[in-house]
């Protein structure tokens, strides 16, 4: 992914340089034209990176993550126009995966001086934008200050996301459990609690979870991945490989994930 990226960004400042060239040159205008080519390609692929990646997802994920702002940013900032623009702009760096400048410009917010009502819009993207950049324990000093303060049903899903990657298990088992009391229609969070329950050997109820949430989404693929490994898990071979089969089927899916999980819970288990 990563490569990809740098290939687009070399192309689209290619892209943008020789325009830049065409356009001053046609113009007859000879001085530092080869500078203001390269101030050109450079702002050109800035606007690009920042754009791209946001506006090229899919409609119904970005619906998703509009309602989720929306939902965290409900109320923040009502007196304070600027500030609401300047977090709106900064959500935008972390929708496009630059979560350290993100990360930086929320704590220049903070340092502008924030009310309370404000306080839990900003704990939760600062502390999602720890765990995207691997600062679990800040990830959960902030997302832990934001159910302080309220409440809240994916907060409480992404604290155990957090938990998941560091291998507390128990601990992120009661955040997504915490979530689902909160909303039981929450699919990442029952995503979450069956992984859980699976490296935790708890196979029959991790189970019973994927089915509940396949009724409730039946395009959250990730379900059928988790049945498939309760099911090598326990050593019912013929139905992982139908769940399998149904994963591979998917235009999607890498399959290569799915064999690399399957071989990452038989090393913990010791088989």
């Amino acid at each position: 992914m990563k490569f990809r990226d740098t290939l687009v960004d070399f192309a689209v400042f290619i892209f943008f340089s020789v325009v830049a060239a065409v356009v001053l040159l046609s113009i007859d205008i000879d001085t530092h034209w080869v500078l203001i080519s390269l101030i050109t390609a450079i702002t050109g692929t800035g606007i690009f990176r920042m754009l791209l990646p946001y506006s090229s997802l899919p409609r119904d994920e970005r619906k998703r993550r509009d309602m989720l702002c929306n939902k965290i940013n409900q109320g923040v900032f009502t007196h304070d126009p600027k500030k609401k623009r300047y977090l709106k702009r900064t959500i935008r760096l972390y929708h496009n995966g630059q979560f350290r400048r993100a990360l930086i410009r929320l704590d220049r917010l903070r340092s502008f001086g924030i009310a309370e009502t404000d306080r839990f819009a900003l704990c939760f993207w600062t502390g999602m934008c720890c765990y995207y950049m691997k600062l679990y324990t800040d990830a959960i000093d902030e997302l832990s200050e934001c159910l302080r303060l309220k409440e809240d049903s994916t907060v409480a899903a992404n604290l155990g996301l957090v938990y998941l990657k560091l291998c507390d298990y128990q601990n992120s088992e009661g955040n997504f459990r915490s979530s689902l009391r909160i909303d039981p229609t929450n699919v990442h969070a029952m995503h979450g609690l069956s992984l859980a329950l699976l490296h935790q050997e708890c196979y029959a109820e991790a189970l019973e979870i994927c089915h509940r949430g396949i009724e409730l989404d039946r395009n959250y693929y990730q379900f059928l991945e988790v049945i498939s490994l309760c099911y090598a898990a326990i050593g019912d071979i013929e139905r992982s490989y139908q769940f399998q089969r149904r994963l591979m089927e998917r235009d999607s899916y890498d399959g290569k994930k799915l064999l690399k999980t399957l071989d990452e819970l038989f090393k913990e288990d010791g088989k």
